[in-house]
Formats: structure tokens, sequence, C-alpha cells
């Protein structure tokens, strides 16, 4: 058999084809790439996802400790508040027991002054006494 020249039309028929099978082939690459983007898109968003949700879990944890730190430190103070006030009552009262006993030892000075003062009154009568008898005896 021989070879028959294409013709013109067969040729340009056969170029529309190639670039037909061309354009095919780069849609379908296209495609293919479009799909596989959209896997490794879709598995970046489930990695997101799961990420936010390990993240969202130890957010929480944080908050629930940070709550527990919160209270327990609430708790010291209040305990410390209690302590501090049940210290400045023992010392307001040893206070006032300190104020009680000095004004009983300020009145016991002032008897024993009172006293001192009737002593030496008594002694200086005595002596006044004495020195009059003396002086009478003379």
């Amino acid at each position: 058999m021989t070879d028959n020249p294409k013709s013109p039309i067969d040729a340009k028929i056969d170029r529309i084809a190639e670039q037909v099978d061309a354009i095919a082939h780069f849609v379908g690459r296209a495609a293919e790439l479009q799909v596989q983007t959209q896997i490794k898109l879709d598995q970046m968003a489930e990695a997101m996802r799961e990420y936010q949700e390990s993240a969202d879990r130890r957010i929480d944890r944080l908050i629930d400790t940070s709550e527990r730190y919160q209270q327990n430190l609430d708790q010291r103070i209040d305990r410390f508040i209690v302590a501090s006030e049940q210290q400045q009552q023992r010392m307001d009262q040893r206070i006032e027991q300190l104020v009680s006993a000095s004004e009983r030892q300020q009145q016991s000075i002032d008897g024993y002054r009172e006293m001192a003062l009737a002593q030496q009154k008594t002694a200086q009568d005595l002596i006044n006494l004495v020195t009059m008898l003396t002086s009478q005896v003379a």
C-alpha cells in the first residue's frame, strides 16, 4: 500500500485532534491537581480542627487549674484574715489586761503614797509632841 499524502483538511483535523488531546490532557491534569489540592485542604482542615479541639481542651484545663489556684488562694487569704483578726483580738485583750493591771498598780501606788503621807504626818505629829513634852520637862 502506498501512503497517500494527507489532504490539508486531514492535516488540520489531525492538528486539531492533537490540540484537543493536549487540552484534554491539561484539563485532566488540572482536575487531578484540583482533587489532590482539595484532599490536602481537607486534611489540613481536619488537622486544624483537631489542633483547635486540643487547644480548647488545654485552655479548659488551664482555666480549671487557674480557678482551683484562685480558690486555694482565696481560702488562704480568708484563713489569714481570720487568724489576723483573732490575733488582733488577743492583742487587744492583752492590752486591756495590761491597762487594767497598770491602773490597779497606780491605785496601789496612790494608796501607798497616801499611807506614806499619813505616816509622815503621824511621825511629824509625834516629833512635835515629843518636842513639846521635852520642852515642858526641861
